[in-house]
């Protein structure tokens, strides 16, 4: 099994005020206080990592590991957790869809082990995810707050918030 070195710094975590670098130490901490496992039914793989929920907690306001450190008005009123991998390639999930969800991992570990290579430093994973949201080598986590949203009404309602807008414009003119 090919398993990486570990580096000091392995998450970065940014959102419009609080930014945030966890260290392996840290994260190992948290995964042994809050962590959580779960097997992957095609493979048989054991995930064991952090909900990522307690990870947001660390970046969506100044409050960052007392009581009540994840902030549930904030995540009820709606941001977008944008979860980066070290290439750059990125999914984005709601706030309510994360908010005290326990089946949401960033997994450190695989079958009680480092992660092989190919998903490190951190992998995310769990019951909740489709395959397709299932990203490797995950290095950042942003939360993104909308400055407007757009809301279309039609045989069904869309709300576009404005970073996606404004990726939108930029991409298509």
């Amino acid at each position: 099994k090919n398993v990486q070195e570990v580096p000091a710094d392995i998450i970065n975590g940014t959102d419009s005020g609080q930014y945030f670098v966890m260290d392996r130490a840290t994260l190992e901490s948290g995964v042994n206080c809050h962590g959580e496992n779960w097997t992957e039914s095609s493979t048989g793989i054991r995930w064991t990592g952090i909900p990522l929920w307690y990870l947001v907690g660390h970046i969506d306001d100044s409050n960052v590991h007392e009581d009540d450190a994840y902030n549930r008005t904030l995540a009820d009123e709606g941001y977008v957790v944008r979860i980066i991998a070290k290439d750059g390639y990125y999914i984005d999930l709601d706030s309510t869809f994360v908010k005290l969800n326990n089946d949401i991992l960033l997994a450190n570990l695989e079958n009680g082990s480092a992660l092989e290579t190919k998903y490190w430093p951190l992998r995310l994973v769990g019951a909740d995810l489709s395959k397709s949201q299932m990203i490797r080598n995950v290095a950042e986590i942003k939360l993104l707050f909308p400055d407007y949203t757009l809301t279309l009404n039609g045989t069904s309602i869309r709300t576009v918030y404005s970073f996606t807008l404004d990726d939108l414009v930029a991409q298509y003119g």
